[in-house]
């Protein structure tokens, strides 16, 4: 037997071996808060943020849930770094249910009065948002709810090959090159 029939047979053979699914990935999600009260009402605010998806369903309370945050907000652009969770929850599939972040979460979120903070609670199943905010120089809170129909935390989903998709595609074009080289010599 050839070493390339035997290369193109192992790689076939890997690639029934691996999971049909790939391992733990980020999935990220981007989400837009459409502001109707306070000194900001009228303006929307956007950002995004991802999550591992091997979290497992079910409620999660801590402080690090988020793997990255992008968020500019009343001056400032806020990350995992200077923002917390509070919570998140995802259904038996995987997706989220809901989440809960903001500037103060110990986990559950505060909003203070007079500093720039802010809390959004989002729940997938009536797409719906409380996004309370406070901004120095102002000894008042800000709380919108926003549920006016259009996808306020929204997936983004992005198409990438699982790893026994990319061992079957490789095997492929092992086998192929070697065909190749045979009709070649003929």
């Amino acid at each position: 037997m050839r070493i390339t029939h035997v290369l193109g047979s192992a790689l076939l053979a890997i690639s029934f071996a691996l999971p049909l699914t790939a391992s733990a990935t980020a999935v990220e999600y981007n989400f837009n808060i459409p502001l109707s009260a306070g000194p900001l009402a009228g303006g929307s605010y956007g950002g995004s943020f991802t999550l591992d998806d091997a979290m497992g369903a079910g409620a999660h309370n801590g402080l690090s849930l988020l793997d990255s945050l992008d968020f500019n907000f009343a001056g400032h652009h806020w990350t995992t770094a200077n923002a917390n969770t509070g919570s998140v929850t995802l259904d038996a599939n995987g997706n989220l249910s809901s989440v809960l972040f903001g500037s103060h979460c110990s986990p559950s979120c505060s909003t203070f009065p007079g500093l720039d903070s802010w809390t959004l609670f989002w729940t997938g199943e009536q797409n719906y948002a409380l996004f309370n905010y406070s901004l120095a120089g102002y000894n008042s809170t800000f709380l919108t709810i926003a549920a006016d129909g259009s996808p306020l935390v929204e997936r983004v989903v992005a198409d990438v090959p699982e790893p026994s998709s990319l061992a079957l595609l490789a095997g492929a074009a092992i086998a192929a090159a070697a065909s190749l080289r045979r009709a070649r010599r003929s």
